[in-house]
């Protein structure tokens, strides 16, 4: 498996007070892998110095990226249906479970294509 770390900005360092909410809500999106359409959480932490980390399956790009390489700003039809189609099914999968989970921003930047499947 391709993997990746994300190791966040300097401005996000987390007060050891709140690391517990970052590791809720990394248990959390680790929960949400089960569903193909979510990128894989393989870990994440808080190093000793507060800054928060994942590592995920690698994620080829996202969607703001490939939008701006796409002639004229945009996809192909087929490209774009599919892609629709997967993230309306994400998206309805999150809202069913029993702690209903809602993204809150959903931005071309944060649609993350998988590089193990293409898409």
């Amino acid at each position: 498996a391709l993997n990746a770390a994300r190791h966040f900005e300097i401005d996000d360092v987390i007060d050891p007070a709140d690391g517990g909410v970052f590791r809720r809500g990394a248990r959390l999106a680790a929960t949400l892998c089960a569903h193909p359409g979510v990128v894989r959480i393989r870990a994440a932490g808080v190093t000793g110095a507060g800054r928060p980390w994942l590592a995920m399956d690698l994620a080829a790009g996202n969607l703001a990226d490939a939008l701006a390489a796409a002639p004229g700003g945009t996809l192909p039809v087929d490209r774009a249906l599919d892609l629709a189609v997967t993230l309306a099914d994400t998206l309805d999968w999150a809202q069913r479970l029993p702690f209903p989970v809602a993204h809150g921003a959903l931005t071309p930047t944060n649609v993350l294509f998988n590089a193990a499947v293409g898409r």
